[in-house]
């Protein structure tokens, strides 16, 4: 095939959108603004104030929060190199700016707690599939100065409370806790030693996983370390 030949197919195959993102058409795009409309309005009633952050955060703020080890800070960030030598990357989950925000802002000077709400595109470089994006749509809630368990019961209510007024029936919430510090060394020994006698079956990431950062074993999305962890 000639220089010509494949200059002329390049010129007609039309630019699509990126691996794993999308457009939101207009049918789909009021079915968006529905669900989103929602959770703002019940969030409101229960006093949630919206905060708006950048797509685009410091690396670090992340890597301090999420730790070195995990998935979203190893494989996941989208990165970005600003002309000033920053370390950019485009916002992998919601929660670590929203603290970012909370102490820049200087908001935990104001009466306590401070709840907050946020929606907005995120980015994870993951395999793309069914359900799953590298840029989605996602609304979070927070509740800050709050130790109590009242503010996990109260942002579960609102959560439930939206999915019920949008028509979705039969909702089941599943809790999930590893503890306190103590019981997290102690949940750790028992997964080292559920993990052991496979431990060379494991992929590469559970290998090095093992070492550095024993609880990430449970987020591998690898069919053998399911397997493993369900066995």
């Amino acid at each position: 095939m000639s220089a010509k030949n494949v200059n002329e197919k390049q010129k007609k195959q039309p630019i699509q959108t990126p691996k794993g993102t999308h457009d939101i058409l207009s049918d789909e795009y009021f079915l968006y603004k529905t669900v989103l409309d929602k959770g703002e309005e019940i969030a409101s009633y229960y006093g949630f104030k919206p905060i708006q952050t950048p797509h685009l955060e410091k690396e670090e703020l992340f890597t301090t929060t999420l730790g070195e080890t995990t998935d979203v800070v190893e494989k996941e960030m989208f990165k970005v190199k600003g002309k000033e030598g920053d370390n950019l990357v485009l916002r992998p989950e919601g929660t670590a700016p929203i603290m970012r925000a909370y102490l820049e802002h200087g908001m935990h000077t104001l009466p306590q707690p401070v709840m907050l709400q946020y929606q907005g595109s995120f980015f994870r470089h993951e395999r793309p599939q069914r359900g799953r994006f590298r840029e989605f749509t996602q609304f979070g809630l927070e509740i800050l100065g709050e130790k109590r368990a009242i503010a996990e019961a109260t942002i579960i209510q609102v959560m439930t409370l939206t999915l019920s007024e949008l028509g979705i029936k039969q909702i089941t919430v599943r809790l999930n806790s590893i503890g306190d510090k103590e019981c997290q060394g102690n949940y750790k020994k028992e997964l080292l030693k559920h993990y052991k006698k496979d431990t060379n079956q494991l992929c590469k990431d559970c290998q090095r996983r093992i070492k550095t950062n024993p609880l990430r074993l449970l987020d591998c999305k690898e069919e053998k370390c399911a397997e493993i962890k369900s066995g």
